[in-house]
């Protein structure tokens, strides 16, 4: 067994049993009446149609299960091949579950389906067997309207979802999506159907966070904080970057995160100029930096935290000052922070701190509408859905995410960040950023790697 696989599985064991054991002890965040209230806003928005919503499939192998993101988002059910109907007529919601026992067992006051009902507020759960006739029965004047997505399942990050749909659209490859495979079915069962989606109208009711969320999400940005400080302990020249990486991840799972918000990049010298880099198998080497772009995953709500440090504790004088620009760029990018700002403004300011330190030309690419990236939203998935171009509102939660980059060197900084009414909060602010409080990490060393 090579040493990357035998340090991630134990750090993989350790810190599952310690995660088993936070669950069983913490309570759930999200109460019943989170989805009741999140299901009626989507009543509304449907009017008298209704929607069909495709649970996540058990996974092909051991692996744990995770639901997908809009299921769970409308009826926190975390059960594998479910179907959940939502009427908006009727204002009610049917949950259909594959080999549902709903006989009561003696001594028993409720049945499986009726101890379902009562812990999730939905109003039927049936055996999947049922959800045929179901539909016949809500379209039984062909004339109403079936919401559905169109995308393919968003079961980490839409454009994640959105680049495997690309791969799909292959002339050598003729799979449709779930999605797709399931609308098919329907229109030629119910030929005169009227189908339409409901992507959007999730996309606006995801993109501002609940007072449940954003606790899930700043617990999630507490764990990732307190995960990437360990990380910087553990540095030291000669060391993998799975192992940096390892460092982050258990303290995660020992803090009670349920799993990574995505995989770890942990990237040093010319591996970090691939942004998207998951090898994580080289040694680190004096005189480079490390960065690594990691977060935990709480409740199912994300953080997503990036640091860039040296190697061998000490920045070299084109490093710091490289460094000190995308630590000027994240300054004042997450000081404009408030409702009513655009990403349009954190682009100009951080367009005009690359110009002022003359790195203007270093900065990311500037895309086809001419700025420059300047982050993401975050929230059910890392890369989560939003408006890119109405103003922000409280409740909204972005990645501030400045670069840096050329041959050889790759700087970057991200926080997740919440707008509050008055301002902002930063949920991985309890991660440094300051050059002295980085080296102060790194002089303490890692519980881990002693």
């Amino acid at each position: 067994m090579s040493r990357k696989i035998w340090a991630g599985a134990v750090v993989l064991v350790v810190s599952t049993l310690v995660a088993e054991e936070a669950a069983a002890q913490r309570p759930a965040v999200f109460p019943k009446e989170e989805f009741a209230a999140r299901r009626a806003a989507f009543y509304e928005k449907i009017a008298d149609g209704f929607a069909v919503v495709l649970g996540a499939l058990s996974p092909p192998d051991n692996s744990l299960f995770r639901q997908n993101n809009p299921f769970f988002y409308l009826s926190g059910i975390e059960k594998p091949n479910a179907v959940l109907v939502l009427d908006g007529g009727a204002k009610k919601s049917y949950l259909f579950l594959p080999e549902l026992d709903d006989e009561k067992k003696e001594g028993e006051e409720l049945s499986p389906a009726d101890r379902l009902k009562e812990s999730s507020g939905i109003d039927e759960v049936e055996d999947i067997e049922r959800f045929v006739r179901t539909l016949g029965f809500l379209n039984r004047g062909g004339e109403k309207v079936l919401y559905i997505s169109q995308r393919p399942e968003e079961l980490q990050a839409p454009d994640t979802a959105m680049g495997n749909f690309t791969e799909q659209q292959r002339l050598w490859d003729s799979r449709l999506s779930r999605a797709g495979a399931f609308a098919k079915w329907y229109r030629e069962r119910f030929p005169t159907a009227v189908l339409e989606s409901y992507d959007e109208i999730l996309d606006a009711m995801r993109w501002v966070k609940s007072p449940a969320e954003i606790e899930a999400m700043r617990k999630a940005g507490h764990v990732t904080a307190l995960g990437l400080n360990e990380a910087v302990r553990a540095t030291r020249p000669g060391r993998y970057e799975y192992q940096i990486a390892a460092a982050a991840d258990f303290v995660y799972f020992s803090e009670g995160a349920q799993r990574l918000a995505f995989s770890d990049i942990a990237a040093s010298g010319a591996d970090a100029n691939t942004w998207h880099y998951f090898e994580n198998d080289k040694a680190l080497a004096a005189g480079d930096l490390i960065l690594l772009d990691t977060g935990a995953e709480y409740d199912y709500y994300a953080a997503d935290l990036t640091r860039t440090w040296p190697v061998s504790g000490r920045f070299t004088e084109e490093q710091e000052k490289m460094y000190r620009c995308v630590l000027e760029a994240s300054r004042k990018m997450i000081a404009a922070v408030k409702p009513g700002v655009t990403i349009k403004d954190l682009q100009k300011i951080a367009e005009e701190v690359y110009d002022a330190h003359g790195f203007g030309d270093l900065g990311p690419p500037r895309r086809k509408e001419g700025r420059t990236y300047v982050g993401h939203f975050v929230g059910l998935s890392v890369h989560d859905v939003g408006s890119r171009t109405e103003p922000w509102v409280h409740g909204v939660v972005f990645n501030i995410e400045p670069i840096l980059e050329k041959p050889g060197i790759h700087i970057r900084l991200e926080d997740t960040i919440l707008v509050t009414k008055d301002g902002h909060e930063n949920f991985t602010a309890e991660s440094p950023v300051e050059i002295e409080e980085l080296a102060r990490l790194y002089q303490e060393g890692s519980r881990l790697y002693p």
